[in-house]
């Protein structure tokens, strides 16, 4: 299927407009409300809603009933607390049914339990706020010392799935959250130095994969790779794998997983440049 930009198929004043980036403001501004209520991952009182989104509880009221009425957002009768409602849940269902990189990389799955890989994998996405859980592989995760669950964001400095996202993503919007994060890192932390990610972004890129051991847990190897498209091209997802660390378990476990991700992408296209375009 051929991919037109708007501006091939708009009027002159239609590509005006496009080069303004006009666009529906009311939209972007109720945008603040379902963004504080997807970062809360808790349902809010209108209040408190209002002031983290920086508005007047009227005007957020306003925008709240508009939202109640399509089902993007839903009011507990009981607690009279606002959270997102079915509509909200039916996009984010259909947006992970319709994201080719998390179907390649759940058929890699399939691929490495056929040939006998037990480890823990799970399936990151590219995000705004860095690179997101969005499915578990299950396998032996009795190993793990935590559950890795859905939503859960992985750090970029630190793991294996965040320094492959830093390796491939747009390096200005990763500048931020990578300040955001040793910002936030706690004092006893030692994070890599920018030149230090720079080089280790430098040899993803080459490699192909990257493996970090006996960091966030002693004793245990995650081994992350970039999901490809068929024709290469690095697309804005992450598969890793979470296994007691060993050079030799690790080697073959990164072989296994690049060779899983390439069989699997065969039948499936991708988005030229997907990580500067992921949400």
């Amino acid at each position: 299927m051929t991919v037109r930009h708007p501006e091939e198929t708009a009027t002159g004043d239609q590509i005006a407009g496009l080069r303004r980036g006009k666009g529906v403001q009311s939209i972007e501004v109720g945008h603040e409300l379902i963004r504080t209520l997807i970062d809360s991952k808790q349902p809010m009182h209108l209040g408190e809603l209002a002031a983290r989104s920086a508005m007047s509880p009227s005007k957020a009221h306003a925008y709240l009933v508009s939202y109640r009425q399509i089902g993007m957002v839903a009011k507990d009768s009981a607690t009279g607390r606002y959270g997102l409602g079915p509509l909200a849940v039916e996009l984010g269902i259909a947006g992970y049914a319709t994201h080719n990189p998390v179907r390649i990389a759940e058929r890699a799955i399939a691929l490495l339990r056929q040939r006998g890989f037990d480890a823990a994998m799970f399936i990151s996405i590219w995000t705004s706020r860095g690179a997101m859980v969005v499915a578990s592989g299950a396998g032996n995760s009795a190993i793990l010392p935590f559950d890795i669950r859905v939503g859960y964001y992985s750090s970029l400095h630190l793991t294996a799935t965040g320094q492959v996202c830093v390796a491939h993503a747009d390096p200005g919007e990763v500048s931020g959250l990578l300040e955001l994060e040793r910002a936030a890192g706690a004092a006893s932390t030692i994070l890599p130095e920018p030149a230090r990610l720079t080089a280790i972004a430098a040899e993803i890129r080459k490699s192909g994969y990257r493996i970090v051991a006996d960091q966030l847990i002693p004793g245990m190897a995650g081994i992350a790779v970039p999901i490809r498209a068929a024709g290469g091209e690095a697309l804005g997802a992450v598969l890793t794998a979470i296994l007691p660390a060993g050079p030799e378990a690790e080697s073959d476990m990164a072989s296994a997983l690049i060779n899983a991700v390439h069989e699997s992408s065969g039948g499936f296209g991708g988005v030229r440049n997907a990580w500067d375009a992921a949400a």
